[in-house]
């Protein structure tokens, strides 16, 4: 369901391939939230030991049936990895931090594992501009939420809530644009998405929960029509380099 529902468009793929042979070749990764391995097929080829991290176990079994050559599946958590300090080169993830119970945490306990000299490398798929689909997930949390507070982290906002902790742990961020493209996508697919629950937040709700969801964001969807709408994304790369010892 997962995959259906968010699949890696060619130019992404390209992206993350050319991106692996230019900073991951020879290098000891750790890919925090592999999930179905969806990136990790193209960041893990050129590596020298690429580690998946996937804290649910029934993902981490589908993960390890996948056999994608050369990787390495850990079943654990990205607050309490399972490896000694300053043993890893890149840390890597794509929008994983933001389903942490703790994303401030999740990146100090990857600073944690990487040796001088390596990266935290966060990798972030944005529209490039107004999203006309945000809406209809806008909704879904409203209503899914209804008579609750929201929870503290959701969403891409985490990802500046996390430049920020590092900025103050005195460690800059680059970020890197590695392609951008359009993908067209119907109201309905993204009702189907929903309807599927084949986002990690939604798994936090209950089925009255989610039905409120759904409702909500069927009521925004106006009239019949179900024409693409084209929306362009950008796929950045936010490289936080840990400092050389002198």
């Amino acid at each position: 369901v997962y995959d259906r529902h968010r699949p890696v468009d060619p130019e992404m793929a390209a992206a993350l391939a050319a991106f692996a042979a230019q900073r991951l070749t020879g290098r000891e990764v750790v890919e925090l939230g592999a999930g179905t391995g969806r990136i990790t097929r193209h960041l893990a080829p050129p590596t020298a030991r690429y580690d998946a991290v996937e804290p649910s176990p029934a993902m981490a079994v589908h993960l390890t049936a996948a056999d994608i050559p050369g990787v390495e599946v850990t079943e654990a958590d990205a607050l309490c990895l399972p490896w000694a300090g300053r043993s890893r080169d890149i840390v890597v993830e794509h929008e994983t931090l933001q389903f942490t119970a703790d994303p401030l945490r999740a990146a100090d306990e990857a600073l944690r594992v990487l040796r001088p000299g390596g990266a935290l490398v966060r990798l972030l798929l944005h529209p490039a501009g107004p999203d006309p689909h945000a809406v209809l997930d806008t909704a879904y949390r409203q209503g899914a939420f209804t008579g609750g507070p929201l929870p503290l982290f959701h969403g891409k906002g985490t990802d500046l809530r996390g430049t920020a902790h590092l900025t103050a742990l005195g460690l800059d961020t680059t970020t890197t644009v590695l392609t951008e493209f359009v993908r067209h996508r119907t109201p309905h697919a993204v009702l189907a998405a929903l309807a599927d629950r084949a986002w990690p937040y939604q798994h936090q709700f209950t089925d009255a929960q989610h039905e409120r969801g759904m409702t909500a964001a069927h009521h925004t969807v106006a009239g019949p029509g179900d024409e693409p709408v084209p929306v362009p994304y950008v796929l950045r790369a936010l490289t936080t380099t840990v400092r050389e010892e002198p």
